[in-house]
């Protein structure tokens, strides 16, 4: 009887994997459960015998975690040596049940050895997988690993399953509330992560590719030369201020369009060249002098064919104003002129960026830090708002006030880090794409 059981799951799993299919593989794996047989491996080669050739992927992997939730870890181990013996391509979830079993039963050596094989198989483990070695073997490059990669997918925050898989290693596990205002733990300030040179690399490559897919055919060369013509730009004034010896540039890159339509979704609104020079004015009062660069970008439509006082506005801010041509999206060129290469302080004035979800899907940890290290909310408050409340919202529908406030970055990125010895690493919330939020929970791990 059992072989027949066996026969069937070697059937199911070696077919096409239908909704229809999974669930009755899944019903067969359940009643080879409960006849559990003695020895899985030696149920493994009598299916190979019987078939003359080796299983397939799948059924080996079924067998492997069958023979783990069995309690037979060596005969999952054997059938893993059996795959391999005969050339069938491993899998994570061939190895994934084995490296639970051998992390929960804190065996060390074999743990890394079957870590090592899944290097070498080319296995990309997962969050929980790296969670289970650190487990068995805690060291701070696996921690390192782990915040790289999961920064690099976009998964900044860990779920609380990981979490409990780290906490049963043998550093000192704790959790801890964080006031985001702050960003002070027990172990000290958390950091604001910067962007480093391939992060910048990959979001300049990611806006070139927006403008290739754009309306206008020559756009990426169009956005490519003035790439190069704004780092050539910068590098030259940044040598300037060293040579004279004045501070380094603060560079204010304002989406010009945003700020002139906000709050004038209304019947007798429009693009108000009025309220952006009040923001520009604003603006130079907010910063020091001698390091504040501004640069106004704004598309070309809302710069010529304009008469009275917007002419003369727009002629008063030519020596900072950029015009971007027709049928190319003003908002890559601000974006690009914050990623020069040059070391010093580049922010973009808008509250449009986080809307931008092709660069949080092809450069997730890019776009993450660029937000919050160079994006900056504004408002314009009435008389009695409260400026701080008004930053922290999402930006709703509604009519601007006469006052123009500029938010500050966040003081911290929400990313697994590392201060002093200890690693802190936030925890996935139902509230974590809510990157505003004042205060979340953090767990810490002491060596």
């Amino acid at each position: 009887m059992l072989r027949g059981h066996l026969r069937t799951l070697v059937r199911r799993a070696s077919t096409a994997a239908t909704p229809q299919k999974q669930l009755q593989l899944q019903n067969n794996r359940l009643r080879l459960k409960r006849e559990r047989p003695a020895n899985y491996a030696e149920a493994c080669a009598t299916l190979e015998e019987q078939r003359s050739r080796p299983l397939d992927e799948a059924t080996y992997s079924v067998l492997i975690r069958n023979a783990v939730e069995a309690g037979d870890v060596a005969g999952g181990q054997e059938i893993l040596e059996r795959m391999t013996r005969h050339n069938v391509r491993r899998k994570r979830r061939a190895y994934a049940p084995l490296l639970a079993a051998l992390s929960h039963n804190r065996q060390k050596d074999e743990v890394e050895a079957l870590w090592s094989r899944m290097m070498r198989d080319e296995v990309k483990p997962d969050q929980m997988d790296l969670a289970r070695l650190f487990a068995a073997a805690p060291s701070h490059d696996i921690l390192q690993r782990m915040a790289d990669d999961a920064a690099r997918c976009g998964a900044f925050e860990i779920n609380m399953e990981t979490a409990k898989a780290l906490e049963s290693g043998k550093w000192k596990a704790r959790y801890e509330r964080v006031d985001t205002d702050e960003g002070v733990t027990s172990h000290g300030r958390l950091r604001r992560l910067a962007l480093d040179a391939d992060d910048k690399a990959a979001l300049r490559k990611a806006l070139l590719d927006r403008a290739e897919a754009g309306a206008r055919p020559d756009g990426v060369r169009i956005l490519k030369e003035f790439g190069d013509r704004w780092d050539e730009h910068v590098h030259e004034d940044s040598e300037r201020r060293k040579r004279e010896g004045r501070k380094q540039a603060i560079r204010v890159c304002v989406d010009g369009a945003n700020v002139a339509w906000y709050g004038q979704n209304h019947s007798r609104g429009g693009f108000s060249h009025a309220q952006l020079d009040h923001a520009m004015a604003r603006l130079a009062k907010l910063f020091d002098d001698d390091a504040y660069e501004p640069t106004l970008f704004l598309p070309r439509k809302h710069t010529k064919r304009l008469h009275g006082h917007r002419k003369r506005l727009v002629e008063q801010w030519s020596p900072f104003l950029i015009d971007v041509p027709r049928g190319v999206d003003d908002d890559w060129f601000w974006m690009r002129a914050t990623l020069s290469d040059v070391e010093e302080h580049a922010f973009a004035v808008t509250n449009d960026a986080a809307r931008d979800h092709h660069l949080a899907h092809v450069a997730p940890r890019a776009f993450r830090r660029w937000l919050r290290r160079h994006a900056l909310r504004f408002e314009f408050a009435r008389d009695g708002d409260d400026a701080e409340a008004l930053l922290r919202t999402k930006g709703g529908q509604r009519s601007a006030g006469q006052h123009f406030v500029l938010g500050e970055p966040p003081a911290f990125s929400t990313e697994c880090q590392r201060v002093g010895d200890a690693w802190l690493l936030p925890l996935q919330t139902t509230h974590s794409k809510d990157w505003n939020l004042r205060s979340r929970t953090w767990l810490s791990l002491v060596p």
